[in-house]
């Protein structure tokens, strides 16, 4: 048998085809070449390619030629279908009124076939050991599943012609007749090979002449496209899974392979290699498919090399309010936050800042960055400037970046991966900022980045704004309960003074009265605990209002608090170099806050071990800080529930208030409180205060 001829034809094709693809590639960056048309006349080219050397294919490897023809099949039903509409069977909002009807069941039938007769082909090659078909040998089952890919590919035709809009006909006309020159000949080819049971060999030999004459066709409906392009694109995702699924579907068929060859090499201890092998291969497809890395590898290649945009912005405006509207007990506000907004740059985390009323932004949440110590900020520090100042987010190590790093909080210059600050704005005001780690992967940002996270942060802005109202709403809730309560006891302490009010009018007429006497007592008695119960969870603290001017020597109320809480062990010890250190502030106000400070240390520390009050002066500033060996507290505690009002870890005792209120008392004289606590070896409270001068007092 000669293939002379064919070798020719084949040849011309290829280099036909070849051609074409050189061409689709460099009109590729307009974005006007259509994907599937380009990998449907690439595996075509590739398909011509290996038929040039077909006399010197052995018979038994002529199966490649076959599922590579299935192959070619598939992707010119893939871009027929494409042209039907079938994105807006998958995509609903892409649906256009020309789509034909049941096209779901056009598309079932017209790949199912085709895919079926592939799994045939591997079945009867690698299962059963068949030579199914060759020139010149037959094989009536491949014969017949060809012809019917053939007619499938007419019917197709049919129908995009038939629902293809008017001014879409110009464009499509000659895409259409060079296909349906191929599928015709095939109908002819295989049909007549049906009727003699084998392919002619001159039929066979000039099919690669008729793919000559086809191409220039397609090449003319090519160059009309670019003109005036059709929308035949495929969407981020679908394009991101199918590629998943062939290197998937590679790695299974070399897998498969290799495991026949393992079991063939062996005769006793091949089926165990075999399954082992197997077993082992599987692990790792499944490994690398479920890698965040790997598929932020695959993403970033897609969109650089196959997309003129960066981002499919509807389907991550979606996935941002997705994840933001999540109800996910597992994860809080804060977290979905940062969730969201790391999910655009494929950041593996990051932690949230967030102000409040006091003007101070502190850490609320992280995700794999854990909790910062010391990273509060105030609206005066440098990073928050700069960041107020931008609208759109900051690469860190960027350079030109316009930061002073020598002006960065010390935190954040020994930070291990900091990379993107992206502020969060609402109504023009900085709300709080994200900062998140680097990217799994080498992450170039461009304009699309910066657009993309300035919106992505409003949003976020948006949704943390509401949540803090709604806590805001719920202390407020929370304090007029407090105030309710509060009415109660009042009422109960005048019942209280009216008891003991009664008892001291009648004591001087029944003072000498032993049954008088015996019940004063009782009723005294009475009295104090029911006011001790009380006024137990309440502060004495004055309501009225610090005067101006009003100040405060530090030294000796220490003094004064820690002779008050020598009552309760372990008793404290005081450290003080300086007789006289004057503060701004109402005395009782501060006494309160200090003693509660201190009291809180002595219930979590042990009686053997120790509390330590220390109090030095530095800048111009009073410095008091209270140690203890205690339990200590989390991080996290000291971030989400410390300051916050009404929760207490001290069960139905505690009214939860006792720090927030420290905390508001001392920002209000312009100072601040810190916490420094590790878990099982105690806490450190911070307090800073402004000095009161002798100039100011001057002044005043």
């Amino acid at each position: 048998m000669s293939f002379d001829l064919g070798t020719v034809s084949y040849s011309i094709a290829t280099l036909f085809l070849f051609t074409l693809v050189l061409a689709q590639l460099k009109i590729w960056s307009t974005g006007t070449s259509s994907f599937i048309l380009l990998v449907a006349t690439l595996v075509t080219c590739i398909w011509s390619a290996i038929l040039i050397f077909q006399p010197r294919i052995p018979v038994e490897q002529f199966y490649l030629v076959q599922a590579l023809e299935i192959v070619k099949n598939i992707s010119w039903f893939a871009l027929l279908l494409s042209i039907l509409g079938i994105r807006g069977i998958i995509f609903p909002r892409l649906r256009t009124e020309e789509s034909p009807k049941n096209l779901i069941i056009i598309s079932a039938i017209s790949l199912g076939i085709p895919l079926s007769l592939l799994l045939y082909l591997i079945f009867s090659r690698f299962i059963k050991s068949e030579i199914l078909f060759y020139p010149g040998l037959g094989g009536r089952t491949f014969l017949l599943g060809f012809l019917l890919n053939a007619i499938i590919g007419l019917v197709l035709l049919e129908q995009v012609i038939r629902n293809a809009r008017e001014h879409h006909i110009w464009h499509l006309k000659f895409l259409c007749l060079s296909l349906g020159i191929f599928f015709s000949y095939d109908v002819y080819l295989f049909s007549n090979a049906l009727l003699f049971s084998q392919v002619q060999d001159e039929l066979w030999q000039a099919r690669g002449a008729v793919i000559v004459l086809a191409t220039p066709l397609m090449a003319i409906s090519i160059l009309r496209i670019r003109r005036q392009p059709i929308q035949i694109t495929v969407s981020r995702r679908l394009i991101f899974h199918t590629g998943v699924l062939m290197v998937a579907g590679v790695y299974l068929l070399l897998t498969g392979l290799t495991g026949f060859y393992i079991r063939g090499s062996s005769t006793e201890w091949g089926p165990v290699l075999q399954v082992g092998f197997w077993v082992v291969s599987l692990t790792l497809l499944v490994a690398v498919i479920y890698s965040g890395k790997m598929r932020s590898i695959l993403k970033v290649y897609i969109n650089r090399h196959l997309f003129r945009a960066k981002y499919d912005y509807r389907d991550e405006w979606m996935r941002i309010s997705n994840t933001l509207s999540q109800t996910n007990i597992d994860e809080s506000p804060p977290e979905l936050a940062i969730h969201a907004l790391a999910n655009i740059v494929d950041s593996p985390g990051g932690a949230l800042w967030l102000t409040t009323y006091d003007g101070y932004y502190h850490q609320v949440a992280h995700m794999e960055m854990g909790w910062i110590e010391n990273s509060d900020l105030t609206k005066t520090d440098y990073l928050i400037e700069i960041m107020g100042s931008k609208e759109g987010m900051v690469d860190i190590g960027a350079v030109g970046n316009e930061l002073d790093r020598s002006k960065l909080p010390v935190w954040l210059q020994g930070l291990n991966k900091a990379w993107l600050l992206i502020p969060l704005q609402l109504h023009e005001q900085l709300l709080g900022f994200v900062l998140l780690k680097e990217s799994r992967v080498d992450f170039e940002l461009n304009l699309e980045d910066y657009e993309l996270m300035k919106a992505a942060g409003q949003q976020a802005a948006s949704f943390l704004a509401q949540m803090i109202a709604s806590d805001a709403l719920s202390e407020a809730r929370q304090f007029s309960a407090f105030n309710q309560v509060s009415a109660f006891v009042v009422h109960d302490l005048k019942t209280l003074n009216s008891q003991l009010s009664l008892m001291i009018k009648n004591a001087e007429k029944h003072k000498s009265n032993p049954s008088f006497i015996e019940d004063m007592i009782s009723t005294t008695e009475h009295a104090v605990n029911k006011m001790t119960f009380l006024l137990g969870h309440f502060q004495n603290v004055e309501t009225a209002e610090s005067q101006t001017g009003s100040t405060v020597n530090l030294s000796q109320l220490l003094k004064d608090v820690v002779a008050n809480q020598n009552k309760l062990k372990p008793w404290p010890s005081l450290q003080c170099k300086h007789e006289k250190i004057m503060v701004a502030g109402h005395e009782s106000e501060l006494k309160s806050s200090i003693s509660h400070l201190v009291q809180n240390a002595q219930e979590a520390t042990p009686d053997d071990k120790t509390v330590k009050i220390d109090l030095t002066v530095t800048d111009d500033q009073a410095v008091l800080t209270i140690t203890d060996t205690g339990t200590g507290m989390s991080r996290e505690f000291i971030n989400t529930q410390l300051f916050k009002p009404f929760e207490s870890t001290k069960g139905l005792t505690g009214m939860g208030i006792g720090v927030y209120q420290c905390r508001t008392t001392v920002r209000k004289l312009h100072g601040d409180l810190r916490v420094l606590s590790r878990e099982g070896e105690g806490s450190v409270f911070t307090i800073t205060l402004p000095l009161f001068l002798q100039e100011q007092l001057q002044q005043e």
